[in-house]
This record gives C-alpha cells, structure tokens and sequence, in this order.
C-alpha cells in the first residue's frame, strides 16, 4: 500500500454551467475521487463562458452545494473582457488564453490584449495553445509574470520551456495523461481519438515521460473534457477524453514501469499545483500498489460513461480517498 496527499487535477471540464447532460459536479466529483483526486482547477470554457466576477460568482454558486472536494476557478479572457477578467482576479485563480479561434468566443487574438492582461495579472496567466510559446515567452521574458502552459504535448514546446526555464524565466509546464499514455499509433480509438492539442508521436511521448523525470514538467494533469458517444463519433468528432477516474492507477502504472517515481507524482500532483493555485490540505488517498487489473465500462464514473483506456491493463488501484 501507498499513502499520498489526495492529489490535484490542475485541468477538469466538469461541464458547470451549459453542458451538464456530458458532466456535473457530482458525477465528475465521483469519478475524481475514485481516481484519488480530492481538488480540481475547472476550466471558464463553458456555456455561457466566464468571463467576469459575476459569471464566476454564478458557478461557484451552482458548484457549491453539488461537491465536496475542492475547486480552483480561473477566468476566461478574450480581446472585449480582459479588463473584466483583471477585475474578477480575486476570485479566480488565474487566467484560461486560448489564442485560436474558440467556439466560446474565448480567444485573445490581439497582442495589445496580452500586454493589458500581463500587465495586471496577479495570478498566474494559463495558455491553452501548442501554437503560442514563442509568442508568450516575449511576454513572459518582459512582465516576468508567472505563465502556465497547458497540456504540452511535443519535445519541441518541452525543449523552448526548459530553455526558458533554465533563463529563470517564471514558467510552468502541464502534461496530461492522455499524451503521457497515448499517441498517433492508437488507430483503433478512430473518432474517439480526437483532442486538442492532438495526440502526438511516440517519439514526443518519450519526451514528455522525460520532462517528468528531468523536472522540466511541473504538473501531470487529466485535461478531463468528457463528450458523449454521439458527440465523438458524429460528422462533428468533439475534441477530448473523459479520464479522472483513472488519474493515480494510470500514474502507479507509470511508476511500476520505471517512468516516474512516488516522489515525482507528488511533486506534479500536490506541491505544485497547491503553489501555483492556492489549494489548502487535500487530504489523503491509499492505494494498493501491486494490484493488477484492466480497466472495464463498469470502472467509469464519468456520466458520459466511456473511456479511451477502457481494456488497458493498469498496476495500481485506488482502495480508500479520504478528504481533509
């Protein structure tokens, strides 16, 4: 048996408000803890998205008495609401940039927009695009603000990090489950297999894994988009994987296969994101290290009720998740 802080997913959709026929809080709560998963950061992409004190206000509001695991809240910012998004800062827990076109109206596609954004933030600034590094890092390099980039998914994007990193430039580096454990070659997910930024090849999967290892990823996360069936395999092929409920038995495989360590679970999984994001004690979670098990439709929490890992053959099973 292993014992660990209860670990934080740095990256959840749990769909609040708009979406809750894919995600609600209680269904996405019991898939979190089932994976040993006791606090959250959700993302503002939601229907309608937030963009201000109000709209966050809103969502803690319909959050609050549906969970009882903890939640971290950033808000969205485009070109029209970046002032609103600097006034809702106390609230929120940071800033979600996309910097391509999203089908939330959440996209700063101006640089004036970055520099009014960088230079009010006092919470860290997340970037969604793969597309984008080199034009944040100028931004980061001249307001020195802390700057979160999320689901890296290439050596490339792990490589100008690290070199920023090394500047003593303040950036943080996300990988998600899904490009730790899946990559071009899985052709039988189809459909199913979209998500953005898109699965890579092995090569850049090895480098991720690395990442970890060289402490060049500073957190693992699940980027938990849940879809229905329908959605995935219809002529609009939603983009994202449901995956929380798998989150430490996924990354107990990876330790029993020599990828990452206890220690470095910790590191990704509690300290840091307990820093960059706020959260208190996270209580604990117990798992049976040795177990052996292959994951079934059964296992799935997640109210959209299927899984890209589903007959994937895991070491590690969750046994008791215990909030503070």
């Amino acid at each position: 048996m292993v014992t660990l802080p209860g670990l934080i997913d740095s990256h959840v959709h749990f769909r609040v408000p708009g979406q809750e026929y894919k995600e609600d809080w209680m269904t996405g709560s019991a898939a979190a803890l089932a994976g040993g998963v006791t606090a959250v950061v959700d993302m503002p992409s939601n229907v309608p998205p937030i963009f201000t004190t109000n709209d966050l206000q809103k969502k803690i509001d319909l959050i609050t008495p549906t969970t009882n695991i903890q939640f971290r809240l950033p808000v969205g910012v485009s070109d029209a609401t970046v002032q609103a998004a600097l006034d809702a800062q106390a609230l929120a827990c940071g800033f979600k940039v996309f910097l391509q076109p999203h089908s939330t109206g959440m996209f700063v596609k101006d640089d004036a927009t970055l520099h009014t954004l960088y230079q009010g933030a006092e919470k860290v600034i997340m970037i969604h695009d793969d597309t984008g590094v080199e034009r944040i890092l100028k931004f980061v390099e001249q307001y020195q603000k802390p700057t979160y980039f999320c689901h890296v998914s290439t050596a490339k994007e792990l490589s100008a990090l690290a070199t920023a990193k090394a500047q003593g430039l303040p950036v943080y580096a996300e990988v998600t489950l899904h490009h730790l454990w899946l990559d071009q070659t899985n052709q039988q997910l189809g459909k199913r297999a979209k998500v953005n930024p898109p699965l890579r090849t092995a090569a850049d999967r090895a480098a991720l894994w690395q990442g970890i290892h060289d402490g060049v990823v500073d957190t693992i996360a699940t980027d938990h988009a849940p879809h229905t069936l329908a959605e995935k395999d219809s002529a609009e092929d939603a983009a994202g994987f449901p995956s929380i409920e798998f989150f430490l038995p996924l990354l107990l495989t990876g330790v029993a296969q020599g990828k990452l360590t206890i220690e470095d679970i910790t590191r990704c999984c509690v300290t840091n994101p307990t820093k960059l994001f706020g959260f208190g004690p996270t209580g604990q979670v117990t798992a049976d290290e040795t177990a052996i098990w292959t994951v079934t439709a059964a296992d799935i929490k997640s109210k959209c009720a299927w899984s890209p890992y589903v007959g994937m053959a895991l070491q590690g099973k969750v046994v008791r998740t215990e909030l503070t």
